[in-house]
Order: C-alpha cells, then structure tokens, then sequence
C-alpha cells in the first residue's frame, strides 16, 4: 500500500522507521492472552522530506522496505 506514503509526501513530513522485534513471542494472533516479556523497539535513520519529495510513492516504499529488512536483520 502506498497510502502512507502518498501522506507522508503531501505533508512534507519526515518518516521514521520503527520495528518491534519478538511482538509474535508476546501475543499470538488468536490467544485474548498478552505474556510478559521483552520487546525490542529499533528506531532507523530518518528519512528527510526532502528525499521524500525526489523519490515517487513506490520508490519510498521501496526504500523504507529496505530499511526494514535491514533492521531486522
């Protein structure tokens, strides 16, 4: 979906990655059930509105993907 990122561009606003590492070891999908424990919250490099403006909709989510994967690496 590129929904995010069309707003981003518009709003001329920055976007921050954020992953959750080990939510799925907290709550599964169908337990009502949340188990203590840690979660890990990575924060990635900020991406300018700047570069948010030269790159279209789907190169963003291109980009931003990228980071991701990298950040769950």
């Amino acid at each position: 979906m590129r929904g995010p990122f069309r707003l981003a561009k518009n709003a001329e606003a920055d976007i921050i990655p954020i992953v959750m590492k080990r939510l799925w070891e907290r709550k599964s999908v169908k337990s009502k059930i949340v188990k203590p424990g840690t979660v890990e919250l990575i924060f990635g490099e900020v991406i300018t509105s700047e570069l948010c403006k030269r790159l279209s909709e789907k190169e963003l989510k291109n980009k931003v993907r990228e980071i991701f994967l990298d950040m769950l690496n």
